[in-house]
């Protein structure tokens, strides 16, 4: 369904001369991961919609994306099955998160998970081989966002919602874990 959607755009831009037909790669490989971008985030919504939390859903996914996006992590080996797993680990998180109050526990994995970050971030994996600046660089901002997290979420402690917070940095601290140990020999 996606490839068919990304013909017809792909066509209407050939058509209209919107692109070159020698970078029409290119153009296919942005479109395909704007729409599996979009896919993810409608299930995303639906998910937490579903789960009655959609602005816990809102804290945990901005908290757990803006590391993620510095710390790197695991990733699945197909796009259906990162799909599936985005979506499975998040209903998990959502349940989780509403059945678990804000605790001296999540403040610990929250402080492990920092230090995962520094011992770790950022993780490369087969898609996205980082340079040394940019390790350096993005190193520097997975930590910068970590404490800037662990501050957030003391300073709102009594709030129930910055447990959200917690979990999205929790959430991060395993993906990175687990891309480390994935992508190894990288």
């Amino acid at each position: 369904m996606i490839e068919q959607i990304e013909n017809i755009l792909i066509s209407n831009l050939l058509y209209y001369h919107l692109v070159d037909q020698e970078e029409i790669d290119i153009y296919k490989f942005g479109l395909e991961c704007c729409l599996l971008k979009t896919v993810h985030y409608i299930t995303y919504c639906l998910i937490a919609l579903v789960c009655d939390c959609f602005w816990e859903f809102l804290i945990f996914i901005i908290s757990y994306i803006i590391l993620r996006k510095y710390a790197g992590g695991v990733h699945a080996n197909t796009r259906m099955g990162c799909l599936i797993i985005s979506n499975l680990f998040l209903s998990g998180v959502l349940i989780v998160g509403q059945r678990i109050e804000k605790c001296a526990l999540l403040s610990i994995l929250s402080i492990l998970s920092l230090l995962v970050i520094i011992l770790f971030a950022p993780v490369d994996n087969p898609n996205r081989v980082l340079s040394y600046i940019e390790k350096k660089k993005f190193r520097k901002k997975a930590i910068f966002i970590s404490l800037l997290e662990i501050v957030i979420s003391f300073i709102g402690y009594d709030l129930e919602l910055f447990k959200w917070v917690q979990l999205g940095m929790i959430v991060g601290g395993f993906m990175t874990i687990c891309g480390k140990i994935k992508y190894s020999n990288l």
